[in-house]
């Protein structure tokens, strides 16, 4: 009698067990959106509202933040050539330092427009990579509103609760700090100076206006490739530089991952206008005869550049927790529009390649 109950049973609890095994081994993460609201006019009857934001902070005096707004030379005089000088979304080119995991927005002109780095042996002065959230928060002056004038108009943006959070921002004269916080560890994560124009074309936060606002310049069809592949290039780095400050390993660049999610980003663009639902990640993964044994997805929609959207993904638990993973070895990535796009794989090693290794 009793074997009428025990072997369904365990039936069911095979099952159970076969279905939580395939779940390990594939995370498939819901898309992040991370689309700014269209910038907000105000009113001329209300602009003297702006008086009040005349008093700015006194700029750093040493560190990173003194070579924004100078020549490009001098930062090379002191810190070297780049390994890479790519295009960026913005019309201006990065300069791209793996080693120091900082990153320099260079115009046109040849001015430094920005600078970003995870590098906490870097003067990032007035606050320095992993202080506390806590030290932040209860030493520097917060405001959720930043303002200031740019050419005869007058700007302000507005910083949500989850952005004091994430990235809070603070304001210098002619210069700016994005402060990219890791929430989970409480501490800060990496450091954004940029300067008043760029931050006006990226508009990383709610902004409101008098006067007129410039839009993102538009990539054309013949850049397009350029400025997508150097932010999957981007995407990669900035990746292991995070695997890196959370002592994870380092995940080498898959060619083919790589095409996949480029063909992933275009399809999720076009779901999006169709709303066509995706097919599953294990299935995808077969049509591309991609061989894993453990793979993993996080997708974002964002209007901002590979820095905010990889700092998105950090403090969405969802995200993270693939991101971070210590069961991947390669990576692919994509950018298509808005759309971004990293895929991750465990891939065992060629045994005839392990031989030669040995």
């Amino acid at each position: 009698m009793w074997r009428k109950f025990v072997f369904p049973f365990l039936f069911i609890i095979i099952i159970i067990v076969v279905m939580e095994t395939i779940n390990s081994q594939m995370k498939e993460s819901q898309i992040l959106n991370k689309e700014a609201a269209q910038p907000t006019p105000i009113s001329p009857s209300i602009s003297h509202q702006f008086e009040q934001y005349e008093e700015l902070l006194e700029r750093p005096k040493i560190g990173l933040s003194t070579y924004v707004s100078h020549p490009i030379e001098e930062w090379i005089e002191k810190y070297g050539e780049p390994s890479r000088i790519e295009p960026s979304l913005y019309a201006y080119h990065w300069y791209i330092y793996p080693k120091m995991r900082t990153m320099v927005g260079v115009n046109t002109d040849g001015t430094i427009n920005q600078i970003y780095t995870m590098n906490e042996e870097l003067n990032t002065e007035p606050y320095r990579i992993d202080e506390s959230v806590e030290h932040v928060l209860s030493t520097a002056i917060l405001n959720t509103e930043v303002a200031f004038q740019h050419e005869d108009n007058q700007y302000i943006f507005t910083l949500t609760q989850e952005d004091i959070q994430e990235r809070l921002l603070l304001a210098f004269q002619q210069l700016n700090m994005q402060i990219y916080f890791d929430v989970e560890e409480k501490r800060i994560e990496a450091i954004r100076f940029i300067d008043d124009a760029t931050l006006l074309l990226h508009q990383p936060y709610d902004l409101y206006y008098e006067g007129t606002v410039s839009p993102r310049p538009p990539v054309s069809s013949e850049q397009s490739s350029d400025v997508y592949r150097a932010a999957e290039r981007q995407l990669v780095d900035l990746s292991n530089w995070l695997r890196l400050s959370h002592a994870r390993k380092k995940l080498e660049s898959d060619y083919s991952l790589t095409v996949f999610a480029r063909r992933m980003s275009e399809q999720f663009a076009l779901s999006a206008l169709t709303e066509e639902k995706s097919d599953n990640l294990p299935n995808r993964l077969k049509q591309f005869n991609i061989k894993h044994e453990k793979a993993g997805e996080n997708t974002a929609l964002s209007s901002g550049d590979a820095i905010e959207v990889m700092h998105g993904f950090l403090n969405s638990p969802e995200h993270r927790k693939v991101m971070l993973s210590d069961q991947y070895t390669h990576i692919g990535a994509s950018v298509y529009g808005n759309y971004y796009v990293l895929e991750y794989i465990y891939k065992a090693p060629d045994p005839a390649e392990y031989e030669e290794m040995r």
